[in-house]
């Protein structure tokens, strides 16, 4: 299964990766290399007969782990099998059959775990199997299809048409289908080997000039492949080393000169060799696979009108496409045709991204590179909505003042362009409004402002009988005469805290004079020590008497007035 050496021989275009990388993307999945995993674990009860979903619950987790991730996985299923490989699988039966028999010896011996390694590799997966995971993973909302021959080729056209981002394989063949990025050897943590297409090229040694894919396709069936196997001593290295050195454009013409080019004497390409191998390349470009856009058959990549259709003989045979429909929904067996389940996705409850969905509405959500995604912003709607709608005009301003009092997020009062505007502030004091000229604001001249209505707050009322007199300022006079007040009041404390001060100094002013210093330290009853400290900590720079503190406070009130006077005379 697959080319011997290839997955070693693709070191430079492979990296290690996790499935997160993929966060958000699609994933195309072999459905079979799950299915025979899963199958060894249950292989004795297949073997008896028995019932089991083992490979089922398997192949979930798996599932799981991926739309952990937010990876959306897509179930590719093999359909029939193709004439190229119908020597390969008459190979795969006889093997398996072996396998049987050494089983049963082996249980016979009483070595039952011998026993069961044979039973487990004898396992065949059959359509009946493939169908149980269908149908759990349509209850889940995972899309599954089945391929028309081998999955290989489905998994490629769902990765070359966009459909998916990636693909995840266990068989080294699927490179050869001209996939972009495939992640081998995959477990069930989500770490793997992924294989990116575009550095295929570091892994042939060759320039990007000199590369092609078809050059590297050429090597691959040299090498051996499942539908055609390799020359005697010829592997990938020797395949190498010939497509790198010829220069005919033609393979077919090229593939006479092996021998001569690889010096191997006792290797003669005949001609059937090199039908079976243009054969071959035309099975791996164009196989038959199914569009689940147009639902219906189509080779994956399109004839070119200088291949030769003999050639394609054995890529596939095209039927009609209303039962290849029904194949590759999982309704009819791959190799009877008989009807297995009756599954209608036109009737049936599907997930916004499923490929079933009807008149291919999941097209507008594949991403290209030429026809970018546009998300159209949504409509933010308004937080208190109007309660009716108002034509505005700009020649009235009071439509306007209304509008804005219904948006707003309270009430504030209709304001007209002749009237007072009242300003309420949230506080203790409330001010009158301030008229402004009835000239207008002039832009180079000073604004004018009326104080008619005079101040309001909690200290002063208002008065209407002055508010009528124009030249009347007595809520200006009464705030000034509070302001006196308050200063004359602290002017008072102020003094009073400088007599007792200065009755304090004159107490401890003997301590201050030197000449009667002695007198005092006899007549006192403190410490020596003590006092020098108060001497030293209490040393006055200069004495003040109580008419220069009145004087002081005095200027400050009479500074304090004017200031007020001149800013409100302005």
């Amino acid at each position: 299964m697959g080319i011997s050496g290839l997955l070693p021989f693709l070191e430079n275009a492979s990296e290690k990766a996790h499935v997160s990388k993929f966060r958000g993307c699609t994933a195309a999945i072999d459905a079979y290399c799950w299915l025979h995993k899963g199958a060894f674990g249950c292989a004795e009860k297949l073997a008896k007969g028995e019932d089991t979903n083992g490979y089922v619950l398997y192949c979930m987790k798996y599932i799981k782990m991926l739309q952990s991730y937010k990876v959306r996985p897509i179930l590719v299923f093999d359909g029939q099998h193709l004439p190229a490989k119908r020597l390969t699988e008459e190979k795969r039966r006889n093997n398996r059959r072996s396998l049987k028999h050494k089983a049963a010896e082996m249980l016979r011996l009483g070595n039952v775990l011998e026993a069961r390694k044979y039973l487990s590799q004898s396992i065949d997966v059959t359509h009946k199997m493939a169908l149980n995971l269908i149908k759990e993973c349509r209850e889940k909302g995972i899309d599954c299809i089945v391929a028309p021959y081998e999955a290989d080729a489905q998994l490629a056209y769902l990765n070359i048409s966009k459909i998916v981002d990636f693909v995840i394989s266990e068989d080294s063949d699927l490179t050869l289908f001209g996939c972009n990025q495939i992640l081998f050897k995959m477990d069930i943590n989500g770490n793997g080997v992924l294989v990116n297409a575009d550095k295929l090229n570091d892994c042939m040694k060759l320039r990007s000039d000199k590369f092609s894919f078809d050059k590297f396709r050429y090597m691959c069936i040299l090498s051996g492949c499942d539908y055609l196997d390799n020359l005697p001593g010829v592997g990938l290295k020797k395949a190498l080393k010939f497509i790198s050195v010829t220069e005919n454009p033609s393979i077919y013409n090229a593939l006479s000169q092996i021998s001569s080019y690889l010096k191997l004497s006792n290797v003669t390409v005949t001609d059937e060799y090199r039908e079976n191998f243009m054969i071959a390349d035309a099975t791996f470009q164009y196989q038959i696979i199914f569009d689940p856009k147009e639902r219906c058959l189509k080779p994956l990549n399109p004839i070119s009108p200088n291949v030769d259709l003999k050639h394609c003989v054995n890529a596939g045979s095209k039927i009609d496409d209303a039962v290849a429909f029904q194949l590759s929904l999982g309704n009819l067996d791959p190799f009877t045709h008989k009807q297995v389940d009756d599954w209608d996705p036109d009737s049936s409850s599907l997930p916004t991204f499923s490929i079933w969905l009807k008149n291919n509405m999941f097209q507008t959500m594949i991403k290209t590179s030429k026809d970018p995604i546009i998300v159209t912003p949504k409509k933010i709607k308004r937080r208190v909505p109007l309660e009716k709608e108002i034509v505005v005009d700009e020649e009235h301003e009071e439509d306007i003042m209304v509008m804005y009092k219904k948006m707003g997020p309270f009430k504030s009062p209709v304001i007209k362009k002749s009237e007072d505007i009242d300003v309420l502030i949230h506080g203790e004091i409330k001010m009158t409004s301030v008229n402004r000229c009835s000239s207008g604001f002039n832009k180079n001249g000073p604004t004018v402002v009326d104080y008619k209505n005079g101040l309001s707050s909690r200290f002063f009322k208002k008065n209407d009988e002055t508010n009528k007199n124009e030249n009347n300022h007595e809520p200006m006079v009464s705030l000034l005469g509070a302001i006196d007040n308050l200063i004359k009041r602290r002017s008072d404390e102020i003094i009073a805290v400088d007599k007792n001060e200065t009755k304090d100094d004159q107490k401890i002013s003997p301590i201050i004079t030197r000449k009667r210093r002695n007198d005092f330290e006899n007549e006192s009853n403190v410490k020596d020590n003590l006092d020098k400290r108060k001497c030293e900590e209490k040393v006055p720079t200069s004495k003040v008497t109580p008419k220069q503190t009145q004087r002081v406070v005095s200027k400050r009130i009479i500074k304090k007035q004017t200031s007020i006077l001149t800013f409100f005379s302005k």
